[in-house]
């Protein structure tokens, strides 16, 4: 049999015919073999296809390569580390689970499948080194890799800037996938050590400037080639990803961004997209109000009356959004059958919810979230307003606070099913009868973690939850942090939590 010319190496050295897909094949997956990359020819691994340097054909120029320094650091060949960081991230933290939900992706579930029909497109390519290099390196401890990511990540910049001066249809995807990357290595590189107690994180993301970079070349496809273009999946988790950098930084929604239709959202995340919005706006409007004001003026209040019968509207959606899902997406409530100390690591009471998959799981994870973001606000609304003998606002109060604490206590019954801790054996005989096994020492799969990220970065981030809950919410997001690569994440245990800067949302 001859020796054949492409797939991955290890079908080429079993002689084997390799399908070529991306990041590993479906041979070697299916073997359980480990699959060293797909190859367009001997010696040619596809993920150093990005220019000459990395493949090999031209040597780099020597001269200073970082402002880090990593003296007495044994060093890997920069190929051979960029292999295994490349590998690593794209297996484990792209790899998405089955049955995956559109509602919960982002731009970094659109990269393989853009990057798959333009291998030799070199801003994706650095877009996807850069971050791989960075999560590798916090994430497996090894400091080469944060050097190497930093020297992808300045290179991918210039390329970035470049490339946004001729912006058209052919490269708005790319561009905006290499946006989305740089934020999210600003965020990688976070480290708790860098934060200061008297700076909150909000002034520190570095990661906000490329959302605004993000946002001016969303308004060019919006103004410039929207009516010949559909909007693609990476338009569409852009904006979504937009929106929630609106709501950490109390900023509007611009009116060309608010309608989610004309950026291809449509059924159930539509639907949950117009309430998100109008809660993004309604934050902002109520944070400029206050301006930090202990009272409000009578005219003032008029104003916080008609913002409380906003949230009440918007709260009264969620639940009507709520029971449009599908049934099989429901949650079973359950008892551990053996009494554990809690709150501990990994649950937070002996009640958990399972579902059919964690996909389903993370969706209601983001209701219950939002929920609770909603009932905070209204309770900030209501502390506000004056009260008057025929206008108590006590009775409203105890009733946010009733919705704040459910949507909480599910957020983390359901977090644990999430992260896989247990599993439910159903008895084919009984309904009413399962069994549960606890899987608390297998690791959790950063794909999993990075699934309830936002729920827990809203939970951690208001401060009418309840202070024990919100100590394990942070504590559990902190781990989402060190779980994914994800540096910002990872001060959550820190004084200069919460990262949302509005005065009035603070314990």
């Amino acid at each position: 049999m001859p020796f054949p010319s492409t797939g991955c190496q290890t079908c080429r050295q079993r002689r084997i015919k390799c399908d070529g897909e991306l990041p590993r094949c479906q041979r070697c997956q299916k073997s359980k073999r480990t699959c060293s990359g797909t190859r367009a020819e001997p010696g040619c691994s596809l993920i150093h296809l990005e220019n000459s340097y990395a493949s090999g054909a031209t040597k780099r120029p020597r001269g200073p390569r970082s402002t880090r320094t990593v003296e007495s650091i044994p060093q890997l060949p920069s190929t051979d580390l960029e292999t295994r960081a490349t590998t690593y991230y794209y297996n484990h933290h792209l790899h998405a689970i089955e049955d995956s939900l559109d509602i919960m992706r982002t731009v970094a579930d659109d990269f393989l499948t853009v990057w798959k029909f333009r291998p030799d497109c070199e801003i994706l390519s650095l877009a996807g080194s850069c971050m791989a290099l960075a999560v590798f390196s916090r994430t497996q401890s090894h400091p080469p890799a944060a050097v190497e990511a930093s020297l992808k990540y300045e290179r991918l910049l210039r390329s970035t800037h470049q490339e946004i001066l001729s912006l058209n249809a052919e490269n708005i995807d790319t561009c905006l996938i290499a946006i989305f990357f740089m934020g999210r290595y600003e965020g990688a590189v976070f480290s708790p050590e860098d934060d200061n107690p008297k700076v909150p994180i909000i002034f520190a993301m570095r990661s906000f400037r490329h959302h605004e970079g993000a946002i001016s070349v969303l308004k060019h496809w919006k103004e410039c080639q929207s009516h010949r273009s559909a909007p693609t999946d990476v338009i569409k988790h852009t904006r979504r990803g937009l929106i929630r950098s609106a709501l950490l930084r109390n900023a509007p929604v611009p009116d060309w961004l608010m309608e989610g239709s004309l950026f291809g959202e449509h059924g159930l995340e539509l639907e949950y997209d117009r309430i998100h919005t109008r809660i993004a706006n309604l934050r902002h409007r109520l944070g400029t109000l206050l301006c930090g004001k202990p009272r409000l003026s009578q005219e003032s209040c008029s104003i916080a009356e008609e913002f409380n019968t906003e949230a009440k509207e918007l709260d009264k959606s969620l639940q009507q959004w709520k029971k449009h899902l599908p049934t099989e997406w429901n949650y079973q409530r359950h008892t551990l059958p053996v009494l554990r100390p809690c709150p501990s690591q990994n649950f937070y009471s002996s009640v958990v919810y399972s579902y059919a998959n964690p996909a389903y799981g993370a969706v209601w994870c983001k209701y219950f979230a939002t929920r609770m973001l909603i009932n905070s606000t209204r309770l900030q609304i209501l502390a506000f307003i004056e009260p008057s003998p025929i206008h108590s606002t006590n009775q409203q109060k105890s009733q946010a606070l009733s919705h704040m604490r459910k949507m909480g206590n599910g957020l983390a019954s359901s977090i644990p099913f999430c992260f896989e801790r247990f599993s439910v054996t159903q008895n084919p005989e009984s309904s009413d009868d399962v069994s549960i096994t606890l899987n608390i020492h297998e690791d959790i799969k950063p794909y999993n973690a990075s699934l309830v990220l936002w729920p827990l970065t809203i939970a951690t981030s208001i401060g009418s939850v309840e202070r024990e809950l919100r100590l394990w919410f942070r504590s559990e997001l902190a781990r989402v942090g060190k779980i994914t690569g994800f540096g910002i994440a990872e001060c959550a245990n820190t004084p200069s939590w919460p990262i949302n800067k509005l005065g009035f949302d603070k314990s």
